[in-house]
């Protein structure tokens, strides 16, 4: 009902970067602890009950509004906040804060937790994740081209993927823009003079841009 998602959602949020709490009587808002309970017992349940809370809140509340959580903090990121606080939460590093990222729907954060499967080198939930969120918009389908083309052009771990890649450039987007974003990203000619790299190189090769002669 209404009356018990404002007392869920409401209250001060805890601050990300400090480990003491908000909360003059040092009691974890409502919020803060459905989150920690569920990371604690239910981990995968989580994103869920935030995406439905954001949901929530987007029908009945701004932001700014006065009825609505104090501080305007969005609700992934009071999520977010909460990770730290659960030592012993039985998620694999870095998975909980790239699900809560996602089920935001905000494109800062969608690009964040593209940045962070990339780190760890999750290259099939790299695409995945980018063939799924390029849809929202083409401002962000675009943004998620330009960082993915970065990385085709300093290694071989998106080759498997080319295909895929190409379907997301953008229609407004030239060969020679293309071709512009993968010389900034390219490794020093020095290091490999030649149009073929060698045995075992990461270096681009003439092959792989064969698409863009089409």
């Amino acid at each position: 009902t209404p009356d018990i998602w404002k007392k869920v959602l409401g209250g001060a949020a805890l601050s990300p970067t400090k480990q003491e709490d908000i909360s003059p009587n040092g009691v974890f808002p409502f919020f803060e602890l459905v989150c920690l309970s569920l990371l604690a017992f239910k981990p995968k349940w989580l994103p869920h009950f935030v995406e439905l809370s954001q949901q929530y809140l987007g029908a009945s509340w701004t932001y700014k509004s006065k009825e609505g959580p104090e501080g305007g903090v969005p609700l992934y990121k009071r999520a977010l906040a909460v990770l730290p606080r659960c030592a012993s939460c039985p998620v694999a590093d870095g998975e909980m804060e790239i699900e809560l990222l996602l089920c935001s729907q905000r494109p800062k954060a969608i690009l964040q937790a593209m940045d962070l499967l990339i780190q760890y080198g999750r290259w099939q939930h790299v695409m995945e994740t980018a063939e799924k969120f390029s849809l929202l918009s083409p401002l962000l389908n675009k943004e998620i081209f330009i960082n993915l083309l970065g990385e085709f052009s300093r290694h071989r771990a998106l080759d498997p993927y080319l295909n895929k890649l190409w379907d997301l450039c953008p229609a407004d987007m030239s060969a020679a823009d293309v071709l512009s974003i993968i010389q900034q990203h390219l490794a020093s000619v020095e290091l490999n003079p030649f149009p073929f790299a060698q045995d075992g190189s990461s270096q681009l090769t003439i092959v792989l841009l064969k698409p863009l002669l089409y």
